[in-house]
């Protein structure tokens, strides 16, 4: 059984394909699940075993910003079955109506969205910049 829990409305981001933006789970079901990505104008059925998919989950203190383009301060976020909805000081927002885009420049965001390297990847990285400092 998979640990990932898809249900309708909710948004996750392909890990392999961030350029196509957020998708938006459509159906899952019988070991697969339908996402739909607005911004390429894609759908798509993955495993729902090996899915390259990770939530995407903004926290207090993110700005919303829906399809529109509207903004407000998230303050608190409610979930009710499986699907989060995120309220502003005079806004609430399921997140189905978060935007296609979204941008995780910064490092604690790629983090906690879930978007990180393997160990070896890692590793690798931390002895390039160990020889460099060695031939420096």
């Amino acid at each position: 059984m998979s640990e990932k829990l898809f249900i309708p409305g909710q948004r996750w981001a392909s890990e392999t394909e961030p350029e196509i933006g957020l998708g938006i789970i459509l159906k899952s079901g019988q070991g697969r699940v339908e996402v739909f990505f607005p911004a390429a104008s894609e759908q798509r059925t993955y495993s729902m075993d090996g899915a390259p998919l990770v939530r995407i989950r903004l926290e207090p203190g993110d700005t919303f910003v829906s399809h529109e383009g509207e903004k407000f301060p998230i303050t608190s976020i409610t979930e009710e079955a499986g699907v989060l909805t995120y309220h502003g000081a005079d806004r609430s927002a399921p997140e189905a109506e978060l935007g296609d885009a979204i941008n995780l420049n910064k490092p604690e965001d790629r983090l906690l969205a879930g978007q990180t390297d393997e160990p070896e990847a890692f590793a690798l990285r931390i002895d390039a910049l160990q020889r460099q400092h060695w031939i420096r």
